[in-house]
């Protein structure tokens, strides 16, 4: 798709990746970025489609900001100088009508508190416990790992949670990092996880990112 917005911004963290590429992979890299906001797409090898991923997920939520950005100014530009509230000025003409307005905001006032305190008991009630993992993934992972889960439309719950901690403590005996899982299961774009499926990647005590990825399957289970 063409991307609404004309530019993007690059973070310096995230060309980090670009010292794991070699000049060529490198080109492609920024070519990619290019035609992706042209609405165009070219073909990659797997370590610079991976690294594109990240740039591409970063992309797509920088133009769904703007185009909302650019709805609420256009939304607020049509409603000018319209008042946000009804003008009073002829309530002191009737007592009553005083009366009324102050018993109808003092309601509203009680509404909004008694929705303000059931927002609040629903998100503490909604509180996820991660302690089943070995570790929490890198901060970049654990937010692309979310935006997955929410494009396959798969809530992250407890059960999943608890299911996928499991799955991990099992890769990290066989000599995988929580970092390496999540790449993987980002990479393959995985609806969940199990440790029998990092049988096709290489343990390494370096995250991928920084060493690239071993697509050649090992002999065994190590």
């Amino acid at each position: 798709m063409e991307l609404k917005k004309k530019s993007f911004i690059l973070h310096v963290d995230s060309l980090d990746i670009l010292s794991d590429l070699s000049d060529d992979q490198a080109g492609k890299l920024f070519k990619a970025m290019l035609a992706f906001h042209k609405g165009e797409e070219i073909e990659l090898d797997p370590l610079t489609k991976m690294a594109f991923s990240f740039f591409k997920n970063q992309f797509i939520r920088d133009n769904e900001k703007y185009i909302k950005t650019c709805e609420a100014r256009a939304q607020a530009g049509s409603k000018g100088g319209k008042q946000k509230q009804q003008n009073l000025a002829n309530a002191s003409k009737s007592k009553q009508k005083v009366a009324k307005v102050a018993d109808s905001d003092n309601k509203s006032d009680s509404d909004s508190k008694k929705d303000s305190d059931s927002k609040n008991k629903n998100t503490v009630s909604q509180k996820l416990d991660y302690s089943s993992w070995p570790e929490i993934p890198s901060e970049d992972l654990f937010n692309e790992w979310k935006l997955l889960r929410k494009r396959l439309k798969a809530n992250v719950t407890q059960t999943v949670i608890n299911r996928t901690g499991k799955e991990l403590v099992k890769a990290v005996q066989n000599g995988f990092s929580v970092d390496q899982c999540f790449e993987q299961w980002i990479y393959k774009g995985w609806r969940g996880f199990e440790a029998e499926w990092m049988r096709g990647t290489t343990p390494a005590k370096k995250s991928i990112n920084q060493i690239g990825i071993n697509f050649d399957k090992p002999e065994g289970w190590s």
